[in-house]
């Protein structure tokens, strides 16, 4: 599957106009996070590994990509408008979500897993929200910084 994923992120470095790329529904893989709210934000802490492994496979192919400020997670609120006396009231709670490995997203600046957690969109609702952000539930990997001096991005791969 590794050999497939790497495939797949090269195809986004040469293709940027291809938001995400999207994989089979078998090959979803399933993990949890632990919610934690930072101001006006719900981040969803994530495990560092799967992000930790995307952010060396870019660096090989000459792209550098920022470790995120809260480090690997799943924004579930982003300062959008949310009653008092609902917010914190899940903090510490253990949500589970499902992401494909090869479903890479990026915009030119920020590269992402899409996620799929039922349990997030149940918690954005019961805060009086849509059951998508604005930029639907990712887990994020970073910002890109850098590329290798000399590539012409996007034609060629770096």
């Amino acid at each position: 599957m590794l050999q497939r994923s790497s495939t797949k992120i090269l195809d986004a470095i040469a293709n940027p106009h291809m938001y995400t790329l999207r994989a089979d529904k078998r090959d979803m893989i399933k993990t949890t996070g632990t919610l934690t709210y930072q101001g006006s934000w719900a981040i969803l802490q994530c495990e560092m590994d799967p992000i930790l492994y995307y952010q060396w496979f870019l660096r090989r192919k000459g792209v550098k990509v920022n470790l995120p400020i809260w480090k690997s997670h799943i924004s579930v609120v982003r300062g959008e408008g949310v009653a008092s006396a609902k917010w914190g009231t899940h903090e510490g709670g253990v949500f589970t979500y499902q992401y494909d490995p090869e479903n890479i997203g990026w915009n030119g600046s920020y590269w992402w897993l899409e996620v799929s957690s039922p349990s997030l969109e149940a918690l954005r609702v019961s805060m009086g929200l849509e059951p998508q952000p604005k930029y639907k539930l990712h887990w994020t990997i970073g910002k890109e910084y850098e590329r290798r001096l000399g590539c012409r991005f996007p034609r060629s791969i770096c």
